[in-house]
């Protein structure tokens, strides 16, 4: 499991199948379990440091490095209730 202090970032692992997901599961990561796919592809979503990708394509498997973790805490932080939103725009 990452450090706190380590950046972090949210990817796609394609395992290739349901023995690869299994291994990347025993690894000991921070998965989104409920993203899980097995289709045409299998794959599950995470939020890893850049040591745990090379852990991850070290055993094999594809990593997809979509964002940096801080850009949704980011956002998270600039929202605002819609009665502040309203209040901005002039609408009360």
């Amino acid at each position: 499991m990452a450090d706190a202090n380590e950046d972090r970032f949210f990817v796609t692992i394609r395992a290739g199948s349901l023995e690869g997901l299994a291994e990347v599961r025993s690894l000991g990561l921070d998965l989104f379990g409920t993203t899980a796919k097995a289709g045409d592809e299998v794959t599950i979503e995470g939020l890893l440091t850049l040591e745990d990708v090379g852990r991850v394509v070290t055993a094999g498997h594809e990593v997809v490095v979509h964002r940096h973790a801080d850009t949704m805490a980011r956002a998270q932080e600039q929202s605002a209730s819609a009665e502040e939103w309203l209040a901005e725009i002039g609408g009360q």
